[in-house]
């Protein structure tokens, strides 16, 4: 049941919200077997904040700290990615891809998200070898750049041996990954076009009916505590695409397993994961999403996912502790801090210039919600407009000082409330 990850990939680009990456490369130069080609990107956002924050401090306490009282109805964002995507290619032996990431990202206050674009952006990866450099920083706004991709391809029969910087997922999960352990999205991304990369050695082996997938990569600091590796296998049969991993991650070693099974009108998915952290000298709970794809017609996509989340607390006054001293949330293995989810998206392409999306994420345990929505618009042939928003449902941040001592930590009464209501005005170009 061998098939191509294309039309789930577009599927999930439209559910995000985003363009697909249509632009055709520039081919720069063609002499005889070399080829060196140059494709990318921009994406420009600007939107507008208001944070769920509710202050409940004497005005003593005020006067001591101010930033803390002095809370805005609303902030505003902006964000620019622009991406240059080099190619050098010997005929099909040899391949160099060298990526070029310039990010301007700023905001009216420091309650905002920044960094990127959405409402909670992916976590950039640990290196050792830091290439990223800060060309500015000022009052709020900030411009660096990154080599995001310098990664050679070797091809040799059925391997494909990579060294590098680059981009590597494994996992079937959409809307809650569970093994996209390398560089997962966080899931009030914007920008999907393109994952961060990250340093390792990969060797992909087709073996006709099954592929083997090799890595060995370095997530931070020179150590063995920041070298990962592991060993994944896809059987491609006639009744499932079934796939097993082992490895470790971090400081975890962890196996997961997953299926994806077409049963007409749907395409059916489970994946899970478990794990034992080393660090900790005991087993982490497990993480598992069950999923199900509903390809009502070629315009109209239906994604249903429930999410088990092992690595995070069923008791909302644990939240803040996750969000600040949880190590597999600060390094982007967990974007979630609940327990219990589930997550429906649907996509649909109404004309061939417009498409229309809604994503609805629910932590039961609180419970709350989010709802994100966008309208894109094709202006051009490798140009889309969209208009979109994230709105959270339930209880936000409480700011209090029971104590008198100014000492309290914020109290976050849910996990989808706390991100507010937030609407943006995005352009993605091509190239």
């Amino acid at each position: 049941m061998r098939r191509s990850p294309a039309p789930a990939l577009a599927a999930l680009a439209l559910v995000m919200g985003v363009a697909a990456p249509v632009g055709a490369e520039i081919e720069l130069v063609e002499e005889g077997p070399f080829v060196w080609t140059l494709g990318g990107y921009a994406r420009l956002l600007a939107g507008a904040q208001a944070p769920r924050i509710e202050v409940d401090l004497p005005q003593s306490s005020c006067d001591v700290t101010p930033e803390l009282c002095d809370v805005p109805p609303a902030v505003g964002l902006a964000s620019a990615v622009l991406r240059f995507e080099w190619a050098f290619k010997v005929s099909d032996i040899f391949k160099l891809d060298v990526h070029n990431r310039l990010l301007l990202s700023g905001s009216s206050s420091s309650t905002a998200t920044s960094g990127g674009l959405g409402v909670g952006v992916s976590v950039s990866p640990g290196r050792s070898v830091d290439t990223s450099t800060e060309i500015f920083s000022h009052e709020g706004f900030r411009l660096e750049h990154d080599l995001d991709r310098l990664v050679a391809h070797l091809f040799i029969d059925q391997v494909d041996l990579s060294i590098g910087r680059q981009a590597i997922t494994w996992g079937i999960s959409n809307l809650f990954t569970v093994a996209d352990v390398w560089a997962a999205f966080s899931p009030f991304d914007l920008d999907t076009s393109q994952k961060r990369g990250i340093d390792a050695i990969r060797a992909v082996v087709n073996l006709g009916s099954a592929e083997l997938d090799v890595i060995l990569a370095d997530r931070g600091p020179p150590g063995a505590d920041n070298l990962s590796g592991g060993v994944r296998a896809v059987f491609y049969t006639d009744v499932a695409d079934v796939h097993v991993a082992a490895g470790k991650f971090w400081m975890d070693v962890a196996l997961t397993a997953g299926i994806v099974a077409p049963v007409d009108p749907v395409k059916l998915r489970l994946e899970a994961m478990a794990a034992y952290a080393l660090d900790e000298d005991r087993f982490r709970l497990p993480r598992i999403t069950l999923g199900v794809d509903w390809y009502a017609a070629a315009e109209l996509v239906v994604m249903l996912e429930l999410h088990y989340n092992g690595l995070g607390t069923e008791d909302a006054s644990g939240y803040y502790a996750q969000y600040t001293h949880s190590d597999t949330v600060a390094r982007g293995q967990n974007y979630l801090v609940g327990r219990y989810y589930a997550g429906l998206a649907v996509a649909w392409r109404a004309h061939e210039l417009i498409n229309l999306n809604l994503t609805a994420m629910m932590n039961l345990g609180d419970p709350s919600g989010l709802i994100a929505w966008g309208f894109g618009y094709a202006v051009a042939q490798d140009v889309e407009l969209a208009l979109g928003g994230f709105h959270g449902i339930g209880p936000g941040v409480l700011i209090g000082d029971p104590a008198g001592v100014l000492d309290a930590d914020p109290a976050l009464l849910s996990e989808m409330g706390t991100y507010g209501h937030m609407v943006y005005l995005e352009m993605a170009a091509f190239f």
